[in-house]
């Protein structure tokens, strides 16, 4: 699963490395709404779902208050309206990455009323 999440990541780079003009922000990142001092965006060229697991695999944008964001790689699981983290990047306000983590043992979550990820389902589980 590592490798195979790597490689995606690795294509979609190189991908956007190759193209005459990338896509801006604002055409690849769709808003979803906000709860407190955070934005919900999906990345909807990356949307994927994996027959295997009953459950869509996507990249998920949290932009905070003080400008820092989250980026986030996920599956949201409709059926049981629950999700699991498998990789975590955060970058500062200046957009330079200062950590991240491939979650090992990813476990599954129930996702909550009024949230960010609640925004995510609705879209993803109409």
């Amino acid at each position: 699963m590592r490798n195979t999440a790597l490689c995606f990541l690795g294509a979609v780079l190189i991908v956007l490395s190759l193209s005459n003009e990338a896509p801006s922000q604002s055409e690849r990142w769709l808003y979803l709404g906000e709860t407190d001092d955070t934005e919900i965006y999906l990345d909807t060229e990356t949307i994927i779902y994996n027959e295997h697991l009953n459950a869509y695999e996507i990249y998920t944008r949290i932009q905070k208050s003080d400008n820092s964001h989250q980026i986030s790689l996920i599956n949201i699981f409709c059926y049981s309206k629950t999700m699991k983290s498998l990789y975590v990047y955060d970058y500062n306000k200046s957009g330079i990455l200062i950590y991240h983590t491939r979650v090992y043992f990813p476990i599954e979550i129930e996702i909550f009323p009024e949230s960010n990820l609640e925004k995510v389902f609705n879209y993803l589980c109409k």
